[in-house]
């Protein structure tokens, strides 16, 4: 036991059970619940909505960075059902005045998710 021990250069190739271990995370699919429920951050419930969900589309409120892919996982993962298309609609912020001071209402983005046809989503409180 020396000082200069831990100079020393160590083999840089991995164990068989480390290669191993890597191989294990690389197959596990796409199924994490917490990125789930951040992704779909509420359902967007108005009239027009509530129409919409007797076609079989559903709205979401979802974060200005998520993709349709995304999107469509959670969804997926998160109620069990088979999503067959994901429309995305951005609405730009807007411009608000107070007194002297301007202000600015944040922008958001609304998922529109079409189901397979006799699938549902039990999103309204009965």
């Amino acid at each position: 036991m020396s000082i200069l021990d831990k100079f020393k250069k160590t083999s840089s190739e991995p164990t068989k059970e480390v290669k191993q271990e890597e191989q294990k995370k690389e197959e596990k699919p796409y199924t994490a619940r917490g990125l789930n429920f951040s992704i779909l951050k509420k359902p967007w419930i108005t009239e027009k909505s509530v129409t919409m969900s007797r076609e079989g589309k559903y709205m979401f409120l979802v974060p200005l960075r998520s993709s349709s892919f995304e999107i469509k996982k959670a969804a997926e993962a998160l109620y069990n059902v088979k999503v067959v298309s994901v429309n995305i609609v951005n609405i730009k912020e807007k411009k608000r005045r107070l007194g002297r001071t301007m202000g600015t209402i944040p922008g958001y983005r609304k998922a529109i998710l079409k189901l397979q046809k006799g699938q549902s989503i039990d999103i309204l409180p009965r």
